[in-house]
């Protein structure tokens, strides 16, 4: 054809781009999780939240995610050194974890097993199945307190990866206490209200 090629944009009916119909294009495909509000409201250390976020949709770089990518690991948990490491174990199923939470669960009062069954297969489902046996006013703090835990614990995972140290579920507990004395410090106030009852 002899006629001249023309520019549409596909996002605005009228076929013409505007500002506003490109930066709502960018939110196309998201993924949508009721925990957003959770990870993202609440004030913790952005690391921190970057990293739960990638978590609970399994992107963290477990073992089972390095196989995906080629790239060399041993798909053994270095916390239980029993089951194959995923994020789903690291974070619930190994036995290590809910020793780390089990200090918490009885010092803090709350009174439910915090460890998923087998055939949970997402951290998203198990945290709102958690949720649903919490009181909505302290929700906000056990999620902060779900955060910190996770952080530590990928803390302790890859300590003993990379520098071959290992600590006790004891030693974490008194690491997660200090740093959620911090970040209580730092404006974190769900953490700091906790640790304050303590």
């Amino acid at each position: 054809s002899q006629a001249d090629d023309k520019i549409i944009w596909k996002w605005t009916s009228n076929k013409i781009y505007t500002a506003n119909s490109a930066y709502h294009c960018q939110f196309i495909g998201r993924i949508y999780t009721p925990l957003s509000q959770l990870i993202w409201k609440i004030k913790i250390p952005q690391k921190v939240k970057f990293f739960v976020w990638l978590t609970i949709q399994c992107k963290c770089l477990t073992a089972d995610n390095l196989t995906k990518r080629n790239w060399p690991h041993n798909p053994v948990c270095p916390l239980c050194c029993i089951g194959l490491e995923s994020a789903i174990h690291l974070f619930g199923t190994c036995p290590f974890t809910p020793a780390v939470w089990g200090f918490f669960l009885t010092k803090f009062r709350y009174w439910f097993d915090i460890q998923p069954s087998y055939d949970t297969n997402s951290l998203i489902q198990w945290w709102i199945h958690i949720l649903g046996n919490i009181p909505l006013h302290r929700q906000k703090e056990f999620s902060s307190l779900c955060m910190i835990i996770w952080w530590q614990v990928w803390k302790e995972r890859n300590t003993r990866v990379f520098q071959k140290k290992s600590s006790m579920p004891t030693t974490v507990f008194a690491g997660i206490k200090v740093e959620a004395k911090n970040w209580g410090l730092a404006g974190a106030k769900h953490l700091g209200s906790l640790m304050a009852r303590e």
